[in-house]
């Protein structure tokens, strides 16, 4: 709900997001909000390692 807020989208859309099996898209732009909340690079978040 915070990070939703952060970077100004439902709490619903964020949820959405997150889910495992979603189909919810997303733009550039929430993709690059997101990254800069967490103070990530987008390449982080695309890192599936365990």
């Amino acid at each position: 709900m915070q990070l939703a807020e952060k970077i100004g989208i439902s709490r619903t859309h964020m949820s959405n997001i997150e889910a495992p099996n979603g189909t919810t898209g997303l733009s550039l732009d929430v993709l690059i909000d997101i990254a800069d909340a967490l103070g990530v690079s987008i390449a982080k978040l695309f890192e599936f390692r365990d």
